[in-house]
């Protein structure tokens, strides 16, 4: 797919976080940086996104990148002394349930270390499209899968014990009590939860 992109000074004409407009097939997407992460978003607003809610996002990278440096573990005084992000302490898996535009995910691989898996999902078909397309534009393939699934679907769906998550991420619009059965199911067992807002972690022992 090829990729151009124009410049525009968003002095005037733009909001604040967005750096430029991107044609992809001749179709216009406005970028927005957040964190480390540029996503894309169609200018018929298919796709939402919610400036206000960044400090959320910001909270949560933060949450998960202390469990990914530091997993409460036990540990030999040789792993405890080493706190890079190239130690051999194995990468965690991470379950964004309700994507979007795929941001929080994103943002999750670029600035999380000990990573190995991160799914983004989203039933809505123009969401999954546009997890895809931002996932691609961020170059994260590697890490960041993108899913078309109901949220409690998929979270029953890895409940299998190798399948579990080490952390999930539930940001609904309203209650997250229609999540919580499948959240607790799908979690990896042995530990308890982190809770913040409506982020779920598995602690393992």
């Amino acid at each position: 797919m090829t990729e151009s992109v124009i410049c525009v000074d968003k002095s005037n004409e733009l909001p604040e976080n967005v750096d430029s407009l991107i044609y992809i097939d001749k179709t216009p997407f406005t970028a927005v940086t957040e964190g480390k992460a540029e996503v894309l978003f169609p200018s018929s607003h298919d796709v939402f996104y919610n400036p206000v809610q960044e400090f959320n996002r910001d909270l949560s990278i933060a949450v998960l990148k202390q469990f990914a440096l530091d997993p409460p573990k036990t540990k030999s005084k040789a792993k405890q002394a080493d706190t890079s992000e190239n130690s051999d302490i194995p990468g965690i898996s991470v379950l964004e349930a309700l994507s979007a535009s795929g941001l929080r995910a994103i943002r999750f691989a670029k600035e999380v270390p000990n990573l190995s898996k991160v799914l983004a999902n989203d039933r809505d078909t123009q969401a999954y499209l546009s997890i895809q397309r931002n996932i691609k534009h961020n170059k994260v393939e590697n890490i960041v899968q993108a899913t078309n699934e109901d949220a409690s679907l998929i979270m029953y769906k890895n409940r299998s014990y190798k399948d579990r998550f080490d952390a999930i991420d539930l940001d609904p619009y309203g209650t997250a009590a229609p999540f919580l059965d499948a959240a607790v199911q799908s979690v990896k067992d042995g530990g308890k939860f982190i809770f913040v807002k409506i982020l779920f972690f598995f602690l393992s022992f």
